[in-house]
């Protein structure tokens, strides 16, 4: 994507690096405080399936991201679309073969449920989306203005 030295968005504030410490506090919290239900006894975590998952999802964004400077028709851009399209379809089979599945496949089958859950999904891709395009509109070669078309996006999210 190219270096971004000098440029006014990559200035780190003071605000920089506050995830690591919440993530930290969580990762040592999570064990004392959260409990599991007593009718979920001996259920493993689903590694096969979590890698699966992961990999695609990584391999999606990644080419994602890569084919704003690459192009859509880079060969690694199209790879990494197509591994992640495979991934994602092993992870749906695995899941419907394994013993402990991460989402039960019977969650989907209902049309409400699944309806709602691709709604909830899509939402939460234009969020995303959308607050990429307002970071990258936020910041200009030679200072910091915002653009006046963006500030009703901007009330949504505040």
């Amino acid at each position: 994507m190219g270096s971004n030295e000098g440029h006014p968005g990559s200035r780190r504030g003071p605000g920089h690096g506050i995830d690591v410490p919440i993530a930290l506090a969580a990762l040592g919290g999570a064990p004392a405080l959260l409990k599991d239900s007593p009718g979920r006894r001996g259920v493993r975590l689903d590694i096969p399936g979590a890698l699966l998952a992961s990999g695609g999802l990584v391999a999606i964004v990644y080419a994602s991201s890569d084919a704003e400077s690459a192009g859509w028709a880079d060969p690694l851009v199209l790879t990494l679309f197509t591994a992640g399209v495979v991934l994602l379809a092993v992870f749906v089979w695995w899941q419907s073969h394994a013993k402990h599945p991460m989402p039960p496949l019977h969650i989907v089958r209902d049309r409400t449920r699944a309806a709602a859950l691709a709604t909830m999904g899509l939402a939460t891709v234009a969020m995303f989306g959308a607050f990429l395009f307002l970071r990258a509109s936020r910041f200009r070669p030679y200072g910091v203005r915002i653009r006046l078309h963006v500030l009703p996006h901007l009330a949504m999210y505040h």
